[in-house]
């Protein structure tokens, strides 16, 4: 979670306005069950 700075280049106004950026690389973009548990166990995590 970051504030990036091209949002406000692009006209946001919200000073709270997050972004979230995610990739995935190896077995966990190549495999779709193993990204599927990854995501749940860390999900479960923020809780």
């Amino acid at each position: 979670e970051a504030d990036h700075f091209c949002m406000h280049w692009r006209g946001v106004k919200d000073n709270d306005a997050k972004m979230i950026n995610s990739v995935m690389r190896g077995s966990f973009l190549k495999d779709p069950n193993l990204r599927r548990e990854f995501l749940s166990l860390i999900n479960n995590k923020k809780g």
